[in-house]
């Protein structure tokens, strides 16, 4: 059952991407019938849209960079501690000879 459910849903994610590929082209004759001022109200949409998401970051990407931020952080630490170790036990061996 779960095999076929595999396939099943491989098949689906192909007739999406072929769907997908085939509004990519009904786009282009779209857009070859559009004005100039058309085309250019639409460029600017777009631009707008983008620059709106680029300024207000999902909490996903938010909680993403803090993560980052934070495992950032640890890794400086647990680093330092490393070298520390490792000096410690260098200079207890040397005592020790």
């Amino acid at each position: 059952k779960a095999v076929s459910e595999g396939f099943g849903s491989a098949s689906r994610a192909a007739s999406n991407i072929a769907n997908l590929a085939g509004a990519d082209k009904k786009a282009l004759k779209e857009m070859s019938k559009m004005s100039d001022n058309e085309l250019r109200n639409k460029v600017n949409r777009l631009n707008m849209e983008k620059q709106y998401a680029d300024l207000n970051p999902s909490k996903t990407a938010r909680g993403a960079a803090k993560a980052s931020s934070i495992l950032s952080v640890i890794g400086n630490v647990a680093a330092v501690a490393g070298s520390a170790a490792t000096v410690a036990l260098l200079i207890r061996s040397l005592r020790s000879k």
